[in-house]
């Protein structure tokens, strides 16, 4: 065995020994381990049919930000202070840091836990390969393919995107351009939440490891994320300035941090000055390409004018021609009236006696 290793029930852990101490945690007399309880899982759930004893099982703080494949990562127990807040019980399992999309958490039923089945199990799955097909992109511009990397996950669909779509404005958008992507194949990875449930006391959830069973491998680049170590060392130092200088307003704050420090988050992934230039480019070329319309529509207008103008004459030609054509055949009608009147004096001559 080593560093960074242990053994749990004979089999292998992957632990990181920059993070918390897990053994001091599975000293706990009523520590309760996720994993363990989902390796007992009975009956005939989804998770039940998995070999989840032939996974990585890997202990984190949170989920990494580079993964895939089948993996069981367990996570601590949620504070008192994480389960405060909404959503507590998936601390560390933000998708926010997320590496990959995925759908909304559907409940799917597993007695995990024994009788009283402690946990609750929440299902997710890949929402599918994304493209941004948009040729004016400036990720299209600069890189000379399509954006596959940078979606922003600040909307979540009920399920994975349908092979050859383009999806609605409402979800996911390219994170150079806003526009609405492809999705050109589906994904068939997926994951599962096991977290305790609501009605499970507090001082017994502090005990309660969780696991997000991560299974499959995505056939699409992973997302580009922001790292949670330069996340975390702006809000530290945003601490560090409240607490020098309290009476500071936020733009004070802001001041004193420093704006390239705030900004490091989009300037270590390379947005910000490529994008700056980029959209400057592009808006040049938006603007140039306005003026080129505008003269197009200067132009189409006048072209509709003389049409009109046409038309006009046209119509009037017509409306003359149609008076005239029932002129021609009130006349007509008055010759054959005439004609006949004609014929019936003749044979009125021609009759004897006359």
């Amino acid at each position: 065995m080593y560093a960074g290793e242990a053994l749990t029930s004979g089999r292998r852990v992957v632990k990181d020994p920059s993070k918390r101490n897990w053994d001091g945690i599975q000293n706990d007399p009523n520590y309760v381990s996720a994993y363990e309880a989902c390796l007992r899982i009975k009956g005939t759930s989804e998770l039940s049919k998995l070999y989840l004893a032939s996974f990585e099982h890997r202990q984190v703080d949170h989920l990494p930000e580079d993964y895939d494949g089948n993996v069981n990562f367990e996570l601590p127990p949620s504070t008192q202070a994480d389960l405060s807040k909404k959503g507590g019980g998936h601390v560390g399992m933000d998708r926010a840091y997320d590496c990959w999309l995925w759908t909304k958490s559907v409940t799917t039923s597993a007695r995990i836990g024994g009788k009283k089945s402690l946990y609750a199990v929440n299902k997710i799955r890949c929402v599918g390969s994304l493209k941004c097909v948009n040729e004016c992109c400036p990720y299209f511009i600069s890189e000379g393919q399509a954006n596959r990397i940078d979606w922003p996950d600040k909307v979540h669909c009920d399920k994975p995107y349908q092979e050859g779509s383009l999806l609605p404005y409402k979800y996911h958008v390219c994170g150079h351009c806003a526009s609405p992507p492809l999705c050109d194949m589906t994904c068939p990875a997926q994951m599962y939440y096991v977290i305790p449930k609501g009605k499970v006391d507090i001082e017994e959830v502090e005990k309660m490891s969780r696991v997000a069973i991560h299974i499959g491998n995505h056939i699409h680049p992973q997302r580009r994320i922001c790292s949670r170590r330069n996340f975390n060392n702006v809000k530290e130092e945003v601490a560090e300035t409240l607490h020098a200088s309290p009476h500071f307003t936020p733009g004070q704050v802001r001041a004193a941090a420093s704006q390239e420090r705030l900004l490091h988050m989009e300037l270590e992934n390379g947005f910000l000055e490529e994008r700056v230039k980029l959209l400057e480019e592009e808006g040049r070329k938006y603007r140039l390409r306005i003026d080129e319309l505008r003269a197009e529509l200067r132009e189409t207008t006048d072209e509709l004018l003389q049409y009109k103008n046409r038309v006009a004459e046209y119509s009037t030609d017509i409306r003359e021609q149609l008076e005239a054509n029932d002129a021609a055949r009130a006349k007509i009608r008055s010759l054959i009236e005439e004609n006949k009147a004609l014929r019936r004096q003749i044979n009125e001559n021609d009759q004897p006696g006359h």
